[in-house]
């Protein structure tokens, strides 16, 4: 998961929920404004899935995964991101740990967080603690947020967002 190539990149850490989404459209504008890699990656803790409830979520198997990924990426940028260099990848273990070991020191690691305002994660938590790359939380934006351009016309909010980042760039 992690090159040796040392080119500055953008890791953003998925998984099923809004606010993965809400970050890999806010990693998707940033890669594009500092015309930086996009690398997108999902955690599968194969140890946290033996003991799951029947009917509960997330992926079991690494090709599961890897199908959640791309579908979630396809979702929330309509396919591969345009003119990004993009790359998406599943690797075994705990998310945070995961993540800590992919970011690289040059990196920035990017990663949602709960709509509990002041509730962090232990996958944030364990980041924000580990990681030497600069760790962005990205927040759900408020209803008010929502409001904004592109609001009621069948946009997502991240559409608006996606669109602004391509608009500025020309």
């Amino acid at each position: 998961m992690n090159d040796a190539t040392g080119t500055p990149r953008i890791v953003v850490g998925m998984n099923d929920s809004q606010g993965a989404r809400w970050a890999l459209a806010w990693a998707i504008g940033e890669a594009r404004l500092r015309r930086m890699p996009l690398f997108v990656v999902h955690a599968l803790d194969i140890a946290a899935r033996t003991g799951r409830r029947a009917g509960s979520r997330g992926p079991s198997t690494m090709a599961e995964a890897g199908a959640l990924l791309a579908a979630i990426v396809d979702e929330v940028a309509d396919g591969p991101p345009e003119g990004i260099e993009t790359r998406a990848g599943v690797s075994l273990g705990a998310p945070g740990p995961v993540l800590v070991r992919t970011a690289r020191e040059n990196d920035l690691l990017v990663i949602g967080r709960g709509s509990r305002a002041f509730h962090t994660s232990g996958v944030a938590r364990h980041c924000q603690r580990h990681a030497r790359a600069t760790v962005v939380s990205v927040a759900r934006p408020c209803t008010a947020d929502l409001a904004g351009p592109g609001a009621g016309q069948g946009h997502r909010f991240w559409d608006v967002l996606l669109g602004w980042s391509r608009s500025a760039l020309g």
